[in-house]
């Protein structure tokens, strides 16, 4: 019997961003109902991730820019930025001699932008903590955005609910007929969810029962630990 050829989904805009998926289901996922969706399919690996690397190197600062950004301090006083230099204010005829020609104002960080910074920050410790301990996690986000900032995905895709539609008890047996759902479950120690309080109450408690039914064997009592027993982790309030 002739072996099929593996194939390659590159998804260049989706809900999770740019990434190359190696089944169709979990590229459906994230281009259903996705009005700027861009995918493709591909035989090879490598096709698949040259195709998608523009959409990556879009997503990072330019190199001269990191370095910059880097040696320079930023200040942690909350105020507002100067409003001739962000805002593009027309500076012709104004004295661009001495040294406050060669003075690069401080960046000034908002209340807001600081504490975004420091759940990010966190989050990440949180998780190189975690792996450092040989445990088994899951690195998910409720938005794509949020996701690529983390290094995860969205917590719909690892989960495998799609859009999230439909009982937990028929979403359940979706993910128990899928072997590859189903193991991911299984496996997992930890689930990281950043940007949790963009998930609704109906979901999370829709992902507790899929847990706890996910991960109970049929010749045993239903698992009654909360999520299954795993352990979850979101961005502090």
């Amino acid at each position: 019997m002739a072996r099929t050829k593996k194939s390659y989904y590159a998804v260049k805009k989706g809900r999770d961003g740019p990434k190359v998926y190696d089944s169709w289901e979990e590229c459906r996922m994230t281009v259903t109902r996705y009005s700027r969706a861009e995918f493709r399919k591909f035989r090879s690996l490598a096709d698949a991730e040259a195709w998608i690397l523009p959409a990556l190197m879009s997503l990072r600062p330019p190199a001269d820019q990191s370095a910059q950004e880097s040696t320079q301090p930023i200040s942690a006083e909350v105020g507002p930025l100067n409003v001739a230099t962000s805002c593009g204010e027309d500076t012709t005829g104004a004295d661009t001699t001495g040294d406050a020609a060669t003075i690069r104002p401080a960046v000034v960080l908002t209340e807001e932008q600081i504490n975004v910074l420091e759940k990010t920050v966190l989050l990440r410790e949180i998780i190189h903590f975690l792996k450092s301990t040989r445990r088994r996690v899951a690195i998910t986000a409720s938005t794509g955005i949020a996701s690529i900032n983390i290094g995860g995905t969205t917590l719909h895709s690892w989960a495998g609910i799609g859009l999230g539609e439909g009982t937990a008890e028929n979403l359940s047996g979706k993910i128990r007929g899928t072997e590859r759902l189903r193991k991911r479950w299984w496996e997992v120690d930890s689930l990281i969810i950043d940007e949790i309080s963009m998930i609704s109450a109906g979901l999370f408690d829709k992902l507790e029962e899929i847990a706890r039914t996910v991960r109970s064997r049929k010749d045993e009592d239903p698992n009654e630990d909360p999520f299954g027993g795993i352990q979850v982790k979101s961005d502090p309030p």
